[in-house]
This record gives structure tokens, sequence and C-alpha cells, in this order.
């Protein structure tokens, strides 16, 4: 799949033999986003470092089971906006979960799906379907000279454009062969010739140019268009559109990116009568029809498509909340009018117009889930209709996701959702809490489910700030209904009597599921709970069991940390991290307990241990005798150059399996890490323990969920804190696992290898030289392990207040750089948590 994977250069590639090269195309075109994970697993890494320097970190997961219902939304069509009833109603008309779905088209009376298992075809909007026989004479012929069918291409008024491909073997290299045949309106059929440069006849596997052979014709082309003057409109292999008179096969018009870059890429295209839009990633561009110049009243549209992203380091991001996670165009060329569908709604959009019209806002829908990817979009035949293809899981390598059609039509008679707000709160938002709402949303349409957030992390992480005009609302009775209480000091808002007793719905949630109660209970006082965790993460080390054994408690970690660097000076990290900030981030969950007394008072002689082991710890790691690994020496000018397997989380055991380090002190925050986890410690004769000291065994807790004590919404707020420990969010999908950490509810963490445990699969890693690693997910008595050991954890660290973890840290920081004098860096820290504790 090299050319495939040359062609998208970021895109994630899943192993398809059954499909061919046609098919495969189509489907992986359809998979750019996937690309962008990769993006955000080192944009989270580099924001978990950050973080333990100075600010935050929440984190990550897999899997969740699917629950579409009928949503609606408040927008109504152009006229009856003031109508006290009609709305869209989102409707779920079939789904899949057996194979790949790549392509909706609708004629004026028919809607056709087309996948890895050939094209169907319905006429009751999706509801009911029948195999679409794309069979013919000259199909047959082609079929009979090795010919495989691929996707057909259908117009508005019916007619269909029938790709059929060949693997052809030229010059000791595999070229893909395309033929087409038009069947029109009338029954007829026959086969167009479409020949385009050279360039665009890529050998199966390679990009770099190669000999073309002879009779090589019928060029692949994405998204073909069929257009009423016998003319059609496609996408070449290298992004240039062809426009091909389909009587001659003679090329009419060319239009070609700008550069090359894979953002500039034209990535979909959609007609009016009159005019053709092209999308990229990044842009816009309407061309005339007539006179194929680039019309100059675009820049609507343009400024449209680019919202929210901007390029940076030879890559596109996305810089503010604006910027869709896709996006589809669609025009059936009979209505002046295009359509475009993304992760923030439904657009309708008239060419030369000033606006873009919003049809349909992605809230309460399912294009507004992070974990539900849109596959295609078309317009229903009547004005106030629309079909859309989600892919509603999460991909993986070894299985396709699950798919649904959304039905999304105006209902005239439908009711309104009444105004009956539940406010949740949190001092910052991510993909997994946007998730939440939008999924709860879901299933209580009655409610107005807001989530507000207190900070926009983009601008400032002011907390102090944002705390103040929370507690300030809460006073004043106005404040949000579910608080999660991350980053925030939970004692001191349950002192203050802030807090409802959630002691009834904790005890629902345990009846339901099995739960890790010593983590959900870890702030029960006095009998009553207040404040539950629905997630944690669990600090482990990793490493030969001769060396775990010696690892009794803080000072010890230090102790065999500085001995095992004497006895391998040239191995490139010891603990598996050379940085101040990792390192006292990981190893707080040892003497953080003792630092941090229960009534909220410091040790300040214990935090002076604290900082000096720690600078052994990193001074031992940085005295290596090889150039290779990490780099960073924990200076203010060179602190957080390391190398990938050093830190990634997802693969304990991988650094001291390739080489890099002796142990591994890890945050094991996701059941992704699981697997190679479980093998290192079968085939490396590893074993794992966690950070303990003095027999506490702390942890940081997250998604802390409380009710406000004034809320009027008491009953619809439990609602929310138990769908927050069911399996379904307690196993999120998509980009939303990322951000969150270990599940509580330990059925979750069962059903998430469920009728996979030991199922192998190749990892690769990159350090330098590539490594080829085999794992397996965990047995069952591996998973009841894990789980055993996740209910040895018993305290939760104070320093999931951000206050306090910024002031020490800091201190830990400036101390460790030559910033300050140890005495210096105490003092300082001792100054801003004394006042904060006071004023608290």
């Amino acid at each position: 799949f090299s050319v495939f994977r040359d062609y998208l250069e970021n895109c994630t590639v899943f192993y398809m033999q059954d499909l061919n090269s046609q098919e495969r195309m189509t489907y992986m075109k359809k998979q750019t986003f996937l690309g962008r994970s990769a993006l955000r697993r080192a944009l989270a890494l580099l924001m978990c470092l950050l973080l333990c320097l100075g600010a935050a970190a929440c984190a990550q997961e897999d899997e969740s089971s699917q629950d579409i219902q009928s949503t609606s939304h408040e927008l109504s069509p152009e006229g009856v906006s003031g109508t006290a009833t009609g709305k869209y109603v989102e409707t779920e008309t079939a789904s899949f979960d057996d194979g790949y779905f790549w392509d909706l088209m609708q004629t004026k009376d028919t809607l056709y799906l087309y996948g890895s298992h050939g094209c169907q075809a319905s006429q009751d909007g999706g509801r009911s379907w029948e195999d679409f026989e794309r069979g013919s004479p000259l199909a047959e012929e082609m079929e009979a000279e090795g010919y495989e069918m691929g996707c057909p291409y259908f117009s508005w008024d019916g007619r269909r454009l029938q790709a059929l491909s060949k693997n052809m073997e030229h010059g000791g290299l595999t070229y893909a062969q395309y033929r087409y045949i038009l069947h029109e309106t009338d029954g007829s059929e026959r086969e167009v010739e479409i020949r385009l440069p050279a360039e665009e006849v890529l050998p199966v596997g390679l990009r770099e140019e190669q000999e073309v052979p002879e009779d090589s014709f019928g060029t692949y082309l994405l998204n073909p268009i069929l257009l009423a003057d016998n003319t059609l409109v496609g996408l070449g292999f290298s992004s240039t559109v062809y426009h091909i008179d389909l009587e001659t096969g003679e090329i009419l018009h060319t239009i070609a990116p700008e550069n090359d870059t894979n953002e500039s890429r034209f990535s979909g295209m959609a007609v009016t009568p009159t005019s053709l839009l092209i999308v990229s990633q990044l842009d816009a561009q309407l061309y005339d029809l007539e006179t194929w110049k680039r019309r100059k009243d675009d820049q609507v549209i343009d400024e449209f498509i680019s919202r929210g992203k901007e390029m940076a380091d030879g890559g596109y991001i996305m810089s503010d909340n604006t910027a869709p996670r896709y996006i589809e165009v669609y025009g059936d060329g009979q209505e002046e009018a295009y359509y475009i569908c993304d992760s923030t709604g439904i657009y309708r959009y008239m060419p030369g117009g000033v606006t873009i019209e919003q049809l349909l806002p992605a809230e309460r829908t399912t294009m507004s889930l992070s974990h539900c990817y849109l596959q295609s979009f078309v317009k229903g035949p009547d004005d106030y209709s629309f079909f859309a293809l989600f892919s509603t899981g999460a991909f993986q390598a070894d299985q396709a996701p699950p798919y649904s059609i959304f039905d999304y039509s105006y209902d005239s008679d439908a009711v309104r959702a009444p105004e009956q707000d539940l406010k949740i709160y949190a001092l910052a938002e991510n993909e997994y809490l946007q998730q939440a709402v939008a999924l709860f949303q879901r299933k209580h349409p009655e409610l107005n489910v807001i989530l507000e957030a207190g900070i926009d992390p983009s601008v400032s992480w002011e907390i102090s700030d944002a705390l103040r005009i929370l507690n300030t609302e809460i006073m004043a009775g106005k404040g949000p209904d579910v608080l999660i209480l991350d980053m925030m000091s939970v004692e001191n808002y349950q002192n203050k009597g802030l807090l409802a007793d959630i002691t009834d719905t904790a005890d629902e949630i345990k009846a339901q599921s099995d739960i890790l109660d010593n983590v959900t209970d870890i702030y029960k006082t006095d009998g009553k709970i207040y404040a539950m965790p629905a997630s944690f993460d669990m600090p482990i080390v990793v490493g030969a069991p001769e060396h775990l054994e010696k690892i009794t408690g803080f000072e010890a970690l230090a102790d065999t940390i500085v001995q095992l660097r004497r006895e391998n000076p040239e191995i490139s990290s010891i603990s598996g991290y050379r940085d101040t900030g990792y390192l006292s981030g990981i190893t707080q969950s040892m003497i953080m307990p003792r630092c941090i007394r229960e009534d909220r008072t410091v040790d300040w002689d214990t935090v002076k241990i604290f900082y000096q082991q720690v600078a052994r710890m990193n001074q031992a790691d940085a005295d290596t005798k090889t150039d290779s690994g990490i780099t960073g020496d924990g200076s203010e000018e060179n602190p957080t150059i390391l190398d990938t397997p050093i830190y990634v989380t997802t693969i304990p055991g991988m650094s001291i399996r390739t080489g890099y380090s002796v142990l591994e002190l890890r945050s094991l925050n996701t059941l992704d890490a699981l697997p190679c986890l479980y093998t290192s410690m079968e085939e490396a004769g590893l074993q794992y323990k966690t950070l303990e000291d003095s027999g506490v065994r702390a942890f940081t807790p997250a998604y802390i969920l409380g009710i406000s004590a004034k809320s009027q919404q008491q009953n619809q707020a439990k609602a929310f804190i138990q769908f927050m420990f069911s399996e379904e969010m307690q196993n999120p999908q998509g980009f939303a696992a990322y951000d969150f950490n270990l599940p509580v509810n330990a059925d979750a963490i069962r059903r998430r290898f469920a009728g996979k445990e030991g199922k192998e699969q190749i990892m690769y890693v990159d350090i330098g030289d590539e490594h080829q690693l085999s794992t397996r997910n965990p047995q069952a008595e591996e998973i009841e392990d894990f789980i055993a050991r996740a209910r040895q954890l018993d305290t939760a660290l104070a320093t999931q207040d951000m206050a306090i973890q910024n002031a020490l840290f800091a201190g830990c920081y400036q101390y460790q750089s030559g910033i300050k004098t140890l005495d210096e860096a105490i003092a300082a820290a001792r100054e801003e948590i004394e006042l904060y504790l006071a004023e608290a």
C-alpha cells in the first residue's frame, strides 16, 4: 500500500487485501482524517510535558458501544423559524457492521450505497436496500478479460459511469489499468476511453517515475462527475482536475493545485449547472463551466472552507474552535446551490452569494460526535432532506468500524425541545467532554445540555480568575449544575458545603457495574460521597524483577537509579526519562502524600527531600556516555529533548526491550498500553509494580464529578453522573479517547478486550532503526491481574489541585535548572502555596 501511503502522506493505512486497487483508493481517500490522530497524540504528549512544568494534564483510552437515536435541532427552514413547532430531525435509517462503506449517491428517485460488498439501492430513503446489479453484456466481456468491477458513479438523471480495473505487468512492475462503461438512461451502454497524461499512470506500490506501458489507458479518476453536455470532470492521482469529452476522450481543460503539499491537494468537487466547486483541506475555488476561468466571487466559500485553519511548519493546524474535523461538498448539477456538511453542521452556498447559510447546526446530532466520521453526504430529492453516511466507531487495523446512514429531514409537526438547561462546568473542555455532553443530550432531548469552560487554554491558563468567577456564580445561585473538579480543590468545595451528597448515585452506579470503589470513593467523608472520579492514572515502574525488588520507596528509587547508572554508563537512560518535569511528575505519587498532609498543611522538610532526590535521579540519567537516545539534560536551555520510545505511554516495556533504558517510570493512563506491557512481561521477562512509599499507593484522579448544592436540576445532574460511569463513556472512541485515562468501570475494562484476548498484532516503532515487534492483547487472567493492581490504589494526589501543582513543580524545576538555590526554591513554593491555602 505504499502508493496510498505516499498519496495521502500522513494517512493511517489499513489492511484490505480483499479489495481491488480501485476500491482501496476509494476507501483511502475518505480516511485522510486519520493521519491527524498521530498528530494529536504528539501534541498531547507535548502538552503533558508542558503541564508538568507549570500547568495540568488529563488523558485517554478506546472503544464504545453505539446508541444512535433520532435527535433534532432548533433551526427550521427559511420562513418558518419563528413557529413553535417544526424542526429538523435526525433519524438513523440503516446500520451496517460488516465490511467497509464509502459512497452515497443520489439520483432523482434512488439512493445508492457502495462498499466492499458491492452496490445497493434504496427507493425509500435508505430504510430498505436491495443489491444493485452492475453487470451488463459489455461488463461481462471485460470481466472475462480479467477486469474487476469497481465503483459506479451516478448522475442525478440516472446515467451511470462504471469503472473496472485490472493489474498489468510491465517492466517488472504492476500497473492498475482502468476501463469505463457509460450506461445511458435508455438502457444503452458504451465504453468510453479516458487517456490521462503519463504522470497519472502509476505503478501499484511506487511513486517515483517509471516507464509507462504503451497500452495503458483509462487511468483511474477520483470523484468523476457526469455533466449534462456529455463531458465529465474528475481528479487524477496528481490531484489535477481533468475535464474530458466522453465522445472523443479528449482532455478539454485541466486545473492543477498551486503546489503539491497534502493540504493543497484537491479533495472534493461538486457542480451546479453553471459552475464547478473544487475544495482542498485549506481552500475552495469556483470555476465557470462555460469559460473554465476561476470566478472572482468565490471569496465567501473560500473563507468558509478555510475557517479555523492555518499553515504551520509545512502542514496545517486547527487554529481555533471553528475548524471542522471533516468536510464534504455536494451539488446535484440541477440546482444553482452547493451543500456542505462538516462537523459543525449542514450549509447551503449560492454561487455569487455573500453569505453561507446554515441549514442545520451539528449540536445534538451525530455529526458533532468526535468518534463519528462523515464518509459521504448527498441532498435528498426534496428541498429539505439530506442523507449522510457515517462511520460510527473507532477505526482499527483488524476490523471495519460500524456504519450508519442518517436522514436529516424537516418535520413541520415536531415539537421543539423545552428550554430546560443542564449546565456542565469544567475548567477546560476537551473532545471527551464534548462527546459526553453530545451523547447525553441525545438520550435526553428534553434537556438543553450546556458545556461551560472556565478557561481557554489557547489564550491563558489563568485558573485563579476562572475559579473566582465560578465561586461567585455558585454563591449567587447562578452556577452550573454539574462540576468537573479536575485541577480544583475538591476538599475546598466540599468543606464549604458547595457540593451535594451523591452517595445514592454512587450506590446506583455500583449496583449496575463492577466499579473500582477504591477510586470512586476516595473523597468519601463521614460515610458520604460528594465527588467521584470517573477516571484515573496508575504510576508504575517497569523493569527486571531484580531491579524492582530494590524499589521499596521514594529514596530507594533514587538510590536504585544512581546505582544502575554506575553499572550502565553507556545506556541512554536509566529511568526512561531525563527531564525534571517528567521525573517530578511521575515520582510525586510516592512522596506527595507525605508532603501534603490530610489537613492540607505542607511538610516542607519532606518537600526539600523531594527536590533533592529528583535532582539525584535527573543527574544520574543525564550522566550517559553515549550520544544516542535522549539528549535533554534538564537545563533551562535543553530540558525536554527526548527520543520517542523513551516516553510514549502506550508502549511500556518497549524502551527496555530496545535497549534505550534500564527501567521505565510510567504513568499508566490508557488501556492501549496493556498489550505491550503484558507482552513485554512474557517475552522479555519484565515485571511492573505500582509506585508506593510507606505502604501508600497514590494516583491522580480525573473527571472528578460533583453536583452543585445549589443546583435546581439535581435529578438530571445525577443522571449525567451515572451516564459518565456507563460502559459507553468509560470506553470512549475516536479523538475523545485521547482525552481519557483509565476507566473506573471494571466491566468496561473487560469489555475492551472481550473476544479479542490474546489477539496478536505487529507494532512498528521508529527509533532510528525501525523495530518490528509483535504484541498481543492481554489474556483474561492478565486483565484481572491489572484490575486487581488498580484496586490497591488508596490515595488521591492533592496535586490534582493545579494551584498546588504549579507551585511545587515550578520550584523543583527552578532548583534543578539552577535558576534558584534549594532554599530559594522552597521559600518561593512555600509562600505561594500557603497564601493559596489561607485564601481557600
